[in-house]
């Protein structure tokens, strides 16, 4: 027989205040939280990217609450044509338009965190191109759960 485990949910549009309401017997993630834990221990100042609007919000917010009250600056770009490059299937377009917006963090952040999973094949060249690390929600949270 197959069991459960765990969850990931894997929206991170989905507001941290929702998760905590489940109750379940097996553990539930939330895909983002792993990298908010991360990113507010490697510095004050923190990039959000986002490319979905949705997610701003729920990022800062769950940065917010993995912060549990130590006082953070949040420094958000959005990258909305990078989104709508992507979702035409053009992934050279939303390649420059992510890099361009990445550019945006430069010495002006701590660590960068991208906030949807469809960034993270970029995390590598986005840390390589600030200098600082930057942390995607799929590395982040299959780290996780290996742990």
């Amino acid at each position: 027989t197959y069991g459960i485990d765990a969850a990931l949910i894997t929206c991170s549009a989905l507001p941290i205040n929702r998760l905590t309401r489940l109750q379940s017997d097996i553990p539930i993630t939330k895909i983002d939280v792993p990298m908010a834990q991360t990113a507010v221990t490697l510095g004050d100042r923190i990039g959000i990217l986002s490319t979905f609007p949705a997610t701003r919000e729920t990022t800062r917010d769950l940065l917010t609450w993995a912060a549990n009250g130590a006082p953070k600056e949040f420094v958000e770009v959005s990258a909305p044509a990078a989104l709508t490059a992507l979702l035409a299937g053009d992934t050279a377009t939303h390649d420059a338009a992510f890099l361009d917006a990445v550019a945006a963090f430069k010495n002006r952040v701590d660590v960068l965190v991208l906030a949807q999973v469809s960034m993270a094949r970029l995390a590598p060249q986005a840390a390589a191109l600030l200098g600082i690390p930057v942390l995607d929600s799929l590395s982040s949270s299959l780290q996780s759960f290996r742990d």
